[in-house]
């Protein structure tokens, strides 16, 4: 399963290395979708949808692995499951102001994925917060905690996640 959770790490980490690169630094991870779709406009296909949605199938047996003897395993399926529905939910963009059906779902899905994902790691809840700690170091050395807080937040989550799986 380390391995699975290798290749699943690399993925995610180039694709947002591209993803900064290519678009700067962006108030959500969200937000990434929105851009790929406009930058490369693929007939029903978001290529960032499609990472998501990718790392997140690949996550889920390691994740349920990692839980076994933890009455908290069930969430290493459902936390990867909302990370699907929010790669299947990639314009969640609010039109004339309000939210769009799309955009609730979206929205629920995201945090669903935070909520499940923090509850699996409660018992290294320790690992949350050194990533966070880093991820704070990060934005407040590129000016950009206010403009990107939850972006920092999200990817704080992340790599706590696989440091659980592969470290613990």
């Amino acid at each position: 399963m380390n391995a699975l959770t290798i290749i699943t790490l690399l993925l995610f980490v180039c694709f947002v290395a591209i993803s900064i690169v290519k678009f700067g630094l962006l108030p959500s991870w969200s937000a990434y979708g929105l851009k790929w779709a406009q930058s490369h406009p693929i007939p029903n296909l978001n290529i960032w949808s499609a990472i998501n949605i990718i790392v997140a199938l690949l996550l889920i047996p390691p994740m349920i692995e990692r839980g076994i003897d933890n009455p908290w395993q069930f969430l290493g399926f459902f936390a990867p499951l909302y990370l699907i529905v929010v790669g299947l939910t990639p314009n969640f963009d609010k039109v004339d102001g309000k939210w769009t059906k799309e955009g609730l779902v979206h929205t629920f899905g995201a945090f669903g994925c935070a909520i499940m994902s923090t509850l699996w790691m409660a018992y290294e809840w320790w690992v949350i917060l050194i990533t966070a700690g880093v991820m704070l170091l990060l934005a407040l050395t590129t000016n950009s905690l206010r403009e990107s807080i939850v972006f920092w937040a999200e990817m704080a989550l992340f790599p706590a996640a696989y440091a659980v799986l592969l470290l613990f």
